[in-house]
């Protein structure tokens, strides 16, 4: 999520797995804040623009073959879409 993002905590997100949705979410079923994880993952490494944390994820977790095409929503706004090679 880019640091300017409005609302860090109304924020909807899904992935689609071929274009069929596999996974939805909300940043509001998050068990720690933001700031917390951000915090705590700081004492041990230095975060960088570009930077990913995983936080776990919703149900929808599966196998991917080659060839699949995953692409990633931030409130329906196409974020990211890959190919698996």
């Amino acid at each position: 999520v880019p640091v300017d993002y409005d609302n860090l905590y109304g924020a909807s997100f899904s992935l689609n797995l071929n274009n069929e949705t596999v996974q939805r979410g909300h940043t509001s079923d998050l068990i720690f804040p933001f700031e917390q994880l951000i915090a705590y993952i700081s004492q041990y490494f230095t975060l960088q623009i570009g930077d990913l944390i995983f936080t776990g994820t919703p149900k929808g977790v599966g196998p991917v073959l080659p060839y699949d095409v995953l692409t990633g929503y931030l409130n329906h706004e196409k974020m990211f879409e890959v190919e698996v090679r």
